[in-house]
C-alpha cells in the first residue's frame, strides 16, 4: 500500500480497466501457474479488475499464500473495498505477527479509517520501533509518527458541539457515478466533474479510448439541486479527453482545464489546456507546453494564485514527475500576463509536499491561503484537508482543518466562497452485490450560529488555537504540522 487511493487523485479513478472479463466459474478448472500468469499480466496493465478476479480464485484456493493476500489486500485498498481489505490484512497480520510488519501496518491504517483508533495506536506504536525492518521505503518511522498524532489528535477531541454545518448533497447530483471538484460560480450554481451518463463499469484497453469524464453544470432552485451535462464555455469538454477539473485566473481572463487519458498500458496520463477570454468570447482550450505539461507524467487540478507584482499569477497543479518530494506533488509555473509566458514548472518544496500524496489544490485570492489535501501530513483518516499561507517555495507550517471538514476517510476537492463552500468526501457509504464501496461525493459545508452534536471524533473548530502547541511537530527541513483550526480564521 505504497500510495494509498492514488487511483483517487487522477480524473479517471471511476471505471476500472480491463482487456477482457472472465467468468468467475472459468477459473475452477484453470491451474494455479496459469492463474498467476494471469494475474501477473493484469497487474503489469493496471487492470485491477482482472487481477482481482484472479487472485480472488488463488486466494480462496490457498488462504496461507500471503504473497497473493497482499496483492489482493492492495488492490481491494486502490478500490476502495476497505472492509475487505481490513479482513485480509488482519488474517495475515494474525498468522505471524512478528514477521507481517507490512500487513500489520495496512490493518492499522484501516482501524485508524473506520475510527478504532485506540486499537490503531497499538500497532503504530510497535511499528514506530520496527519500521526500519519492513521492505520498502513507503513506511518510515516518520509517516507512522504522523499516523500516532493523527490517532491522538482524534481522541483528543472526540464528542463536541461545532457550528459548522455539512450536509451531502441530494441524489440528483450525488448518483452512483465519481464526482470531481466543484469550481463556485455563485450562490445557486456551480460546475463539477462526474462520469458521462451509461458510461460502462470496466474501460476496454484493446479498443479506443472513449472518454468518460465530463463538466456538468448544478443550478439550485425549489429547494434542491439540478443537474445539467450542458455547460456554457469555458467550461469545454475535450474531444479524446476526460476532463471535469478547472479553475479560472483571478482576473477572469483564462481558463485552466485538465484532460487526461488512460494508455493502452492501463496508465492514465493528465495534461492541463487554457482557455482564453478575448473580445467577448472564450477560446478553444490549447494544450500548454513543455514548461509546464510533461508528457510521460501528469499534470493535473489546477489552481491559480497570486504574487507580489500585479503582472505575474501563479499556476499551481498536482503532479508525479521526477524531482519531487514523493507520489504526488504540489507544483507551479509562473505566468507573466505581459508577454504571455510560463515559467518552467517547479516543485513548490517540502514545507508542503510530503513522501506521500497532495492533491487537489485550491488557492484562495481573498485570503491568500492555499487549501490542499494530503495523506503524508497527521490527519484524522486517509486524505484529510489542510490550508497554508505563503506562495511559490515559502510556506507556513500546514493547519489541519478539523471535523467536520475532515472525516475518518478521504476528503479532498475543497473550495470556499465567504464562510461556505464544497468538499469531495467518500464518508458515504455504498453497498454493491457483495462489496461494500465508499464512493466519493460532493458535500456542501456552511458556518451557522446553530451548534451541531458531532459525535466520536469531531472537533469544536471555533476553541482550538490552545491546543496547537500541544500537536506541534517538528521533522526534517523545519517542517512543522499543527493541528486544527477554524476554516474561517
Amino acid at each position: 500500500m505504497g500510495k494509498i487511493l492514488i487511483t483517487y487523485i487522477l480524473i479517471l479513478f471511476c471505471c476500472k480497466a480491463s482487456y477482457a472479463e472472465t467468468p468467475t466459474a472459468d477459473l475452477r478448472g484453470k491451474p494455479n501457474w496459469q492463474l498467476r500468469g494471469m494475474a501477473r499480466s493484469a497487474l503489469r496493465m493496471n487492470d485491477h479488475h482482472q487481477a482481482a478476479i484472479f487472485l480472488e480464485e488463488l486466494y480462496r484456493r490457498d488462504a496461507s499464500n500471503t504473497h497473493v493476500g497482499m496483492q489482493l489486500g492492495n488492490i481491494y485498498m486502490e478500490t476502495r473495498q476497505y472492509r475487505n481489505a481490513k479482513d485480509i490484512f488482519k488474517k495475515i497480520y494474525e498468522s505471524d505477527p512478528r514477521s507481517q510488519l507490512e500487513a500489520r501496518f495496512n490493518y492499522a491504517f484501516l482501524l485508524k479509517m473506520f475510527q478504532e483508533y485506540e486499537d490503531a495506536l497499538e500497532h503504530f506504536e510497535l511499528l514506530r520501533m520496527r519500521a526500519r525492518r519492513i521492505p520498502g521505503n513507503h513506511i518510515t518511522r516518520e509517516r507512522v509518527e504522523n499516523l500516532i498524532q493523527g490517532c491522538n489528535m482524534a481522541i483528543a477531541h472526540r464528542d463536541t458541539m461545532v457550528h459548522t454545518k455539512i450536509e451531502r448533497l441530494g441524489s440528483t447530483i450525488n448518483t452512483k457515478q465519481p464526482k470531481t471538484g466543484v469550481i463556485i460560480i455563485n450562490n445557486n450554481e456551480f460546475i463539477y466533474g462526474s462520469a458521462r451518463k451509461n458510461t460502462p463499469e470496466i474501460i476496454k484497453l484493446d479498443k479506443p479510448y472513449e472518454p468518460v469524464m465530463q463538466f456538468y453544470s448544478a443550478n439550485f432552485d425549489n429547494d434542491q439541486w439540478t443537474s445539467n451535462p450542458e455547460t456554457p464555455a469555458p467550461f469545454f469538454n475535450l474531444n479524446n479527453y476526460d476532463t471535469g477539473r478547472g479553475a479560472f485566473s483571478p482576473d477572469k481572463q483564462r481558463f485552466y482545464i485538465s484532460g487526461c487519458q488512460t494508455r493502452f498500458d492501463g496508465k492514465t496520463i493528465c495534461h492541463l489546456f487554457v482557455s482564453k477570454y478575448d473580445n467577448g468570447e472564450w477560446s478553444q482550450p490549447e494544450k500548454l507546453g513543455p514548461t509546464v505539461n510533461n508528457p510521460e507524467y501528469t499534470s493535473t487540478q489546477p489552481t491559480v494564485g497570486t504574487t507580489f507584482d500585479t503582472n505575474l499569477e501563479v499556476l499551481y497543479f498536482i503532479s508525479d514527475r521526477p524531482g519531487g518530494a514523493g507520489g504526488m506533488d504540489i507544483w507551479f509555473s509562473v505566468y507573466n500576463k505581459r508577454t504571455g509566458e510560463y515559467q518552467q514548472a517547479q516543485n513548490a518544496g517540502v514545507f508542503i509536499n510530503t513522501p506521500q500524496d497532495e492533491v487537489t489544490p485550491f488557492y484562495d485570492v481573498t485570503s491568500r491561503r492555499l487549501y490542499f489535501s494530503s495523506n503524508g501530513l497527521p490527519g484524522y483518516g486517509g486524505f484529510d484537508i489542510f490550508y497554508t499561507e505563503g506562495a511559490l517555495v515559502t510556506w507556513q507550517p500546514p493547519v489541519n482543518l478539523g471535523k467536520p471538514i475532515n472525516s475518518s476517510w478521504d476528503d479532498t476537492g475543497f473550495v470556499k466562497a465567504g464562510d461556505w463552500g464544497f468538499l469531495t468526501s467518500n464518508r458515504h457509504i455504498e453497498y454493491s452485490e457483495n462489496h461494500i464501496f465508499f464512493t466519493p461525493d460532493i458535500y456542501k459545508f456552511s458556518r451557522t450560529d446553530e451548534l451541531f452534536m458531532i459525535s466520536d471524533i469531531n472537533i469544536e473548530l471555533n476553541q482550538l488555537k490552545e491546543t496547537r502547541s500541544f500537536f506541534n511537530h517538528s521533522v526534517k527541513k523545519k517542517r512543522i504540522f499543527k493541528d486544527v483550526v477554524n476554516f474561517e480564521e
